[in-house]
């Protein structure tokens, strides 16, 4: 099971980047959560994170724009996500 504070730094983290790109829809944790799990599958931890490939980043964008039904979500903000994540779990 993921440790419940990892998930709500996820999910705060990558509202954080897709806010300015979605206007006025906000993402909330379960989202970023839901499709995270969608596409990675378990578990969601700060090692599986650090594991992902360029082609997870990739997928990990068109999930998050087709979940937005925008098309302005790029690898560079996953990154950044994934970046901004993972510095409060790196020791």
């Amino acid at each position: 099971m993921a440790d419940p504070d990892f998930i709500v730094t996820l999910g705060r983290e990558f509202a954080a980047q897709m806010h300015p790109l979605a206007g006025s829809d906000w993402l909330c944790g379960a989202d970023v959560h839901e499709i995270l799990d969608e596409q990675l599958g378990a578990p969601l931890d700060p090692e599986r994170l650090r594991q992902l490939r360029p082609e997870d980043v990739r997928t990990l964008a068109e999930a998050f724009n087709d979940f937005l039904e925008i098309e302005t979500v790029t690898e560079e903000h996953v990154c950044k996500a994934l970046a901004a994540t993972l510095w409060h779990w790196d020791e």
